[in-house]
């Protein structure tokens, strides 16, 4: 996640220099990235109960019963919240996908990337899901959340840039 110090440098610059900001969250941001090894989850009773209603012929066979309690064990595909390596994957994505657009990682801070664009510099923090882009020019912020919401799916307004009242 980006450091406390980097974030409230670029709250400054903006408020001093005038930038245009945009806050947008990606949901379901680590849904997006695959896991590299084996995640198991395990569901109990009710949760179980849920998987065999919605697809019998799947999950019906999968159930077992230790000391009368009902279990279902399944393999994620993808990486899920609250799974140890998930923010990581989640951040390898985004950073390579950010890295692939021309941004250049900031030296001091792993969740900040600037690209120069129309002269000036176009800046994204992140932590996790949450980001913060910002640059003098309102059309390149509009252009990157465009461009962030082809690669990731629509992506949430947090903020009250001009592109949430389109």
């Amino acid at each position: 996640m980006v450091s406390t110090p980097a974030l409230m440098a670029t709250c400054l610059i903006d408020a001093i220099e005038g930038w245009n900001v945009a806050m947008a969250d990606i949901p379901g941001a680590f849904l997006q990235a695959t896991l590299d090894d084996d995640v198991w989850i395990k569901f109990e009773n009710e949760m179980a109960d849920v998987l065999v209603e919605l697809d019998p012929e799947r999950y019906k066979l999968c159930v077992f019963y230790h000391n009368g309690r009902k279990f279902l064990y399944a393999k994620a595909i993808n990486a899920i919240y609250g799974a140890m390596k998930s923010a990581l994957l989640f951040y390898h994505l985004f950073s390579g996908q950010l890295t692939d657009w021309g941004f250049k990682k900031n030296n001091y801070d792993a969740c900040t990337v600037n690209s120069m664009v129309i002269g000036s510099r176009l800046t994204i923090v992140w932590h996790v899901d949450d980001c913060k882009i910002f640059h003098i020019d309102e059309k390149v912020v509009t252009d990157i959340l465009t461009k962030l919401e082809v690669k990731f799916g629509e992506i949430v307004l947090c903020h009250s840039h001009p592109r949430a009242g389109a």
